[in-house]
């Protein structure tokens, strides 16, 4: 009998170790590349019979994945969820006024990484796109080329600091299914990013919080403006959350934009002596959302925990802001 050489036996097994390693980790790969695809394709689409056959090996989604698709409701949902209510751009959550402005919204050394994805510059800010952007990093690296740090900048100085937020309104809208795409997209760029290893931020994507109340010209337009802004309050007040705290105060709350929904609202609650309820629905959002905040800073990420820490700041000078205004509210104009 042979007794083959030892020092050839290790060398065999370690490349045969690694080679299963790096079968697996293009495995992993490969099935991150899909699971971005598949959320792109649903915050664009919304379900359809197509994507709704896709889902189905998505153990997460049982639950709330319907047997068929009705075209016609399905996309009057998706409309209602981020047509009407969540917007999924980024401008929305980072621009300093609240507007949507593309690529603009995202530091100048993304911008390219953005519109490299063929997508135009009023709509490169868009979930799907942004997402694609990740998804096409993610097949370069499975071809061989290391975009790590490319994806670690895309992450940290750019789409983390709107997904939370992006994600965290859509639970808080009250859609099953929308909700629980939304959490399992939270949870699968968490892992991607842990997988990144160390790293920070290298600046904060949105400008400082205005101190609205500083000049003592403030009213409750300006006010109402301020709250809506999700990067100034750090918080997103949607229609469909602004007219639950209406009908819990029991004030009317008008129509319009979301501004001045939240206008209408506060001389509402002036007017029918129930500014101490409107604002403490208020100052209760504030403390749901730092709640999910405080959610991600316990997953010990230093980019995350320096990303929740900035939003959770925020929305703690909003607390102080809503606190400050308790008792002047019916004689603001």
């Amino acid at each position: 009998m042979t007794v083959p050489c030892p020092g050839l036996f290790w060398a065999s097994t370690e490349a045969t170790q690694a080679a299963r390693l790096m079968d697996e980790t293009r495995d992993h790969l490969i099935g991150r590349v899909l699971a971005y695809r598949l959320f792109g394709d649903f915050f664009r689409h919304g379900l359809t019979t197509e994507l709704r056959s896709r889902l189905d090996v998505v153990d997460d989604l049982q639950k709330v994945l319907p047997s068929s698709v009705d075209s016609d409701e399905w996309g009057a949902r998706h409309y209602e969820v981020l047509g009407m209510n969540v917007v999924p751009q980024a401008g929305w959550y980072l621009d300093k006024t609240g507007m949507l402005g593309g690529i603009s919204s995202g530091p100048e050394h993304l911008q390219s990484l953005l519109m490299g994805n063929g997508t135009s510059s009023e709509s490169a800010d868009h979930i799907s796109n942004e997402l694609a952007v990740v998804e096409h990093l993610l097949r370069f690296e499975i071809d061989g080329d290391d975009t790590t740090p490319e994806q670690r900048r895309l992450l940290d100085d750019h789409l983390l600091w709107w997904l939370f937020p992006f994600c965290f309104a859509i639970g808080r809208f009250g859609d099953d299914f929308y909700g629980e795409v939304a959490a399992l997209l939270v949870d699968v760029v968490i892992d991607h990013r842990a997988d990144l290893g160390t790293g920070l931020p290298s600046e904060v994507p949105m400008a400082g919080q205005a101190d609205v109340l500083a000049d003592g010209k403030a009213g409750i337009k300006e006010i109402a403006q301020h709250l809506t802004v999700v990067s100034q309050s750090g918080i997103v007040l949607t229609r469909r959350r602004i007219e639950d705290m209406a009908r819990s105060a029991e004030v009317p709350r008008g129509f319009g934009d979301r501004a001045q929904m939240l206008s209408n609202l506060l001389r509402s609650a002036g007017q029918y002596d129930r500014v101490e309820q409107t604002l403490a629905s208020i100052a209760d959002e504030c403390k749901t959302w730092k709640g999910l905040y405080q959610g991600v800073r316990r997953l010990n990420v230093n980019a995350l925990d320096q990303i929740a820490a900035e939003w959770t700041d925020r929305i703690d000078n909003t607390l102080a802001m809503i606190d400050r205004i308790s008792g002047e509210l019916g004689s603001l104009k």
